[in-house]
Parts: structure tokens; sequence; C-alpha cells
């Protein structure tokens, strides 16, 4: 199939579009290298044989990125499966989730992600190559990742689309990304709005965040408590432990309840503060579903940018957001009530979380502990 690209508006391309609109270059590197090697892999796609598609399978969205992504699109992949049925691809820690959401789900290890390497690359070709006649002809990415697209290749979708942006030219069918759809999950509206629209299957609406079915049982609201999420895996996204532990001391004070969250894989530095602080407080842990099931109880929760935030803001949970070198305007946690605290100005920021300032971490190491508990007390912590 010849691309086809699906603009209802102008694309704007370019500097000064990629400037308006980050979404048109996120995943830089890829999508170059993709670019360069578009013309040698879809003759090699091409040749590759056909699997037997069977009638009446879902669409397949492909959703297997991390577990943030995940929760910042089910407000779009909600609005799809109003108009089409659909299964989604996502992480096998996550298909537990979906399926307790109502949605149908597939594992798909896409270990080549977040560990790019031969052993991942083969590891993740093998999981695609498994799915050859269980997604149908045609498969929904809202992303726009150009590994994406050659994975579902491998898989057998005949069809794979998404919206365009430089390094998407693997999929068949690009959609316009609207100027003014900047946060992720303004791009996830849009991507769905432009395939409903493009299938005469009817608009979608975009929406700041969709409360799951079901609300926590009144046992359950009685015990609410914040949950504190400090650390993740990337250091340049930690907030100094030091600082935490003196905003914990300020909870304590004002007799806060709070259970901090359990981070398996901590470095030397959580594992010193779980000691100081495992007599004073609770350190709560689970498989990813147990998690996500203690934000969806839970009174509020205070995080650094990770997952948890946009878990907690889908909940329709009160977030405290501590930023220090995303860009707020694309990964903002959405929610009815999300508070945002960062240091401006930060000229570096956004960096791709890899610090380049000659005071590492400055846009955290500023962050003033007072502020983030007036920032609390705001929210209604307190």
């Amino acid at each position: 199939m010849s691309d086809v690209l699906i603009a209802n508006k102008p694309q704007p391309f370019g500097m000064s579009g990629i400037l308006e609109n980050p979404n048109l270059m996120r995943r830089g590197g890829p999508g170059l290298l993709a670019g360069v090697l578009t013309p040698l892999l879809k003759p090699l796609l091409r040749a590759f044989p056909k699997p037997r598609l069977y009638p009446n399978v879902p669409l397949s969205v492909f959703q297997s990125y991390l577990v943030g992504d995940l929760f910042m699109a089910l407000p779009a992949l909600q609005e799809l499966g109003k108009s089409i049925d659909i299964q989604i691809l996502c992480r096998p820690d996550c298909v537990e989730i979906l399926r307790g959401l109502g949605f149908k789900a597939l594992p798909f290890d896409n270990a080549f992600l977040t560990r790019p390497t031969f052993t991942t690359f083969f590891r993740t070709f093998s999981q695609a190559w498994k799915l050859r006649g269980e997604l149908g002809s045609m498969a929904l990415d809202l992303d726009a990742d150009p590994r994406t697209a050659f994975w579902l290749k491998i898989a057998g979708v005949h069809t794979a689309l998404s919206f365009d942006r430089a390094g998407a030219s693997l999929f068949d069918i690009r959609f316009a990304m609207p100027p003014e759809a900047v946060h992720q999950a303004d791009r996830d509206i849009a991507v769905v709005q432009a395939f409903c629209e493009s299938r005469f299957v009817g608009p979608v609406g975009a929406n700041d965040y969709l409360p799951l079915p079901g609300q926590p049982s009144s046992q359950q609201k009685a015990n609410a408590s914040w949950i504190i999420s400090c650390w993740t895996r990337k250091d340049t996204k930690n907030w100094p432990l030091d600082r935490w532990e003196q905003l914990l001391e300020k909870m304590l004070a004002a007799n806060v309840s709070f259970r901090i969250l359990e981070a398996p894989d901590g470095d030397e530095g959580f594992k010193d503060f779980r000691q100081r602080w495992s007599q004073r407080a609770e350190f709560m842990n689970g498989s990813l579903a147990d998690v996500v099931e203690q934000i969806r109880s839970c009174a509020g929760i205070v995080a650094t940018d990770n997952f948890t935030g946009h878990v907690a803001g889908y909940f329709g949970k009160p977030v405290l957001w501590i930023n220090g070198s995303s860009d707020a305007r694309q990964v903002l946690p959405r929610g009815p009530r999300t508070y945002a605290v960062q240091v401006d100005p930060m000229p570096c920021r956004p960096c791709g979380h890899r610090c380049a300032n000659p005071e590492y971490k400055a846009c955290l190491v500023r962050l003033d502990v007072d502020r983030v508990w007036d920032a609390f007390r705001k929210l209604g912590g307190n």
C-alpha cells in the first residue's frame, strides 16, 4: 500500500511548527534513523509473507509504552471504544489493569523501547512475530513511534496508522496533527478523532479526564491516605531525598496520613531513606495492578515525574506533581485537581532528562521544601 497523508489542516512542519507543537519531533533519534532506513525497509517488509487474516478482529491499538503514557491515553481509548471494537497491545503487567477496566488487551513485551540492545531487538521481534494473524489488517498507534510501525509490520498488519511527524514514514496512513494538540492526552484525542472522522464513525470529544467505572468502597474512603511517590529510575527526575524527608516531617507534624510507595529497584540512597523511615511510615508495594488499585482509593498523591501522577489524575484524585526537566505543556497529569510545582525560569527545560546544566539537576535542587508544602496545603492536603 502506498503512503497516504490525511490532512484536514495544514501541517505545521518546519522549525516554526516544531516549536509550536513539540510532538512533531518527539523521539527524534529513532525518527531520524527511520527516515534514513525507510527506503530499504519498505520493500523488505512488503516481501514478508502476509498471515491469514480472520474476520471480525477488533482494531488493534498499540500502547506498549510506559505506564504513564497508557494512563494519559486512556481517555482517548475510551472514546475510541465507543465508536469501534478495539483491542490494546500493552505491557504484560498492564493486561490485568486494562481488562479490569473493560478493555480487550493483548500482552506485548516492548523491551527494545527502554533497553535498545541486540538482545532486546530480537526479543521484541519474536513477540511481534508471534502475533501474526491475531491483529487483523489495521492497527493504530497514538505515538507515531517508527519502531512501533516496524513491529506492527512484522506482526502482519497490512495498514499501520498514526499521526504525521518527522520519522513516521513507515506508517501507511498518517493524520495531520493540529498545532494546538501539544499535551500528550490532547494529541491522543486528536489522533483518535482523525481516525474516527476518516472512517465516518462519528466525532470524538476531548476530556481532561474520565473517571473509571465504579467508586472506592466507603471502607476504603474511611482509610484513605496520601501516597508519596518519591523515586524513579531516572535520577534526573528525582527531587533530592533530603527534601522529601523535610516534607514528610511537615506532614507528620500536621497529622497528615500518608504511605510511601516502595521502590523495589531503588538505589542505595533510597534504601538508606527507607531504613530511616521504615519505623515511622508505612511502605506500600505489590504488583502494578495492586499499586493502581491503591492509588484509586487514596486521598491523593504527591509524586515526582512518574506514572503515579497520571494514574491518580485519571481517577480524579488530587495530584501534587513535582516537575524538574519535563515540558509540563506535554505531560502534566490530567485531572480535576492537579497542582504542579517547578522552578522557573529554567532555560534548559526540557532536556530529555539528560541534564546538561552546570549545576546538576538545578531544576530540582533549587525547589524549596516550603514551596512544595504550601502547594500541598492549597491542594487540600492539610
